[in-house]
């Protein structure tokens, strides 16, 4: 079996089940018997595959004589798989992909279905410019939701809110390959010895002018080879979730409450910056989700949190003076790294979410002690899990009020009612919404 075999065989574990990518991914690396190079290779025509997924559909439709969604499942992903590589791998030539395709079909025993790839591709191949320039004259919501290979029903709804530039803009920015960040561990090492770690490994670094423990890397392989920087120093982060966290902004003494807590990230960077000033509990309804929380905090060194697996929309947790609430969401806000999210989700997501949300918040500010401080965080771009959310709870608690955010927060991203609000393609990192409320004093 080569790379592009196990891709296909991936792709249909992927296609027919409800497993995310990353986590069938990693399953497969386990124990893979490929090249570094192999798995990059592997890596590559997996994800992009699945990014491109629409587009790539529409494409091969156009050229399929038949009905090309009644293929069987294998035979679909080694055509999506053939056309990814034509369409967007230049260090694959066109007739190199068009054949090894074919041959994977022969290794995966589809030796029948070898005359149809070898046919539609080639004709995919001869036909492209032409059906490109049909793609360019359809309506702006199908035709964004094809170039930029979109569910129709989300680019239509950033199109009411954005108009076609920005929304065609915040796509193709879903596309692009993310730069990582790192997050300092300042308890186990200092930023300038980090520096000189990262300018010994040549690696190319941008220390966020915001939160002076991120760094954005160009380049980030040789940091993951080898242990070449100790685990311990540091954790992946994106800015967008250390600026949501960082809401918080606790005093010498607070509580904080940490109720849907997993993976761990959020916590873990304020049990780092605030070591020996406060006290952390960190929850989680999911057990898996809680002990990721446990393993990061230990790989750290971090030993300042407290660890409760609990339903945060019914558990009675302990009074605190400072809440971070980062509720689960649909994720619209970070689709450029969960590269199949945009598949898993539909409109019918946000009515679920929204009522977890409410309830979450509902239950949990019942522990904010009198004068205390909320923040409701998500990594989500859609208005009725964010203001839509916050509006219903302030409307029957008015005891709580919306208060200023820290004055790290860039004015730029901060909304005209004063939350912290990301948009991925302008300010360059994850889609994320921040408010602080504020508990009256009794």
């Amino acid at each position: 079996m080569t790379p592009r075999d196990d891709a296909a065989r991936i792709l249909v574990q992927w296609e027919t089940s409800q497993a995310y990518i990353e986590h069938i991914f990693h399953d497969w690396l386990t124990g893979y018997p490929g090249s570094d190079r192999d798995k990059r290779f592997l890596q590559e025509l997996v994800y992009g595959t699945v990014r491109w997924k629409k587009r790539l559909d529409y494409i091969i439709a156009t050229q399929y004589h038949g009905q090309y969604g009644k293929a069987e499942h294998l035979v679909r992903e080694l055509l999506r798989l053939g056309l990814y590589q034509i369409i967007h791998m230049d260090s694959v030539p066109a007739a190199v992909a068009i054949n090894e395709t074919v041959e994977s079909a022969k290794r995966l025993d589809k030796r029948q279905a070898t005359g149809l790839i070898n046919g539609v591709l080639r004709s995919v191949l001869r036909n492209l410019d032409e059906i490109e320039e049909q793609i360019f004259g359809l309506d702006p919501i199908p035709r964004i939701s094809i170039q930029t290979s979109h569910p129709e029903w989300l680019v239509g709804r950033w199109m009411e809110r954005y108009g076609e530039a920005e929304t065609e803009a915040l796509c193709q920015w879903n596309n692009l390959s993310p730069d990582v960040t790192l997050r300092v561990n300042t308890t186990r090492t200092s930023l300038e010895e980090f520096e000189k770690k990262l300018q010994r490994l040549e690696v190319p670094y941008e220390q966020s002018p915001h939160l002076k423990e991120f760094y954005i890397l160009r380049e980030s392989q040789s940091v993951f080879q080898g242990n070449s920087i100790p685990p311990e120093w540091y954790s992946v982060q994106d800015q967008a979730a250390g600026l949501a966290a960082s809401c918080i902004a606790p005093e010498v003494g607070d509580r904080i409450l940490a109720p849907c807590a997993g993976p761990g990230g959020k916590v873990t960077f304020l049990a780092q910056r605030y070591q020996g000033r406060t006290e952390i509990i960190a929850g989680d309804i999911d057990q898996a989700r809680l002990g990721k929380v446990r393993r990061l905090a230990g790989r750290l060194g971090l030993e300042n949190i407290r660890y409760i697996c609990a339903d945060a929309g019914e558990y009675p947790f302990p009074e605190a003076s400072r809440i971070l609430l980062d509720v689960p969401c649909t994720g619209t806000g970070v689709l450029g790294k969960r590269v199949d999210a945009r598949w898993r989700r539909s409109p019918e997501d946000i009515r679920f979410f929204v009522a977890l949300q409410e309830a979450i918040l509902k239950n949990t500010a019942g522990s904010l002690g009198s004068g205390g401080v909320l923040v409701y965080s998500t990594c989500t771009l859609e208005p009725e899990e964010n203001w839509g959310v916050i509006e219903n709870f302030l409307e029957t608690h008015p005891d709580f009020s919306i208060i200023t955010l820290p004055a790290w927060i860039p004015d730029a991203w901060i909304d005209d009612r004063g939350a912290f609000f990301a948009l991925p393609h302008k300010h360059r990192m994850d889609g994320a919404f921040a408010v602080r409320l504020k508990r009256a004093d009794s």
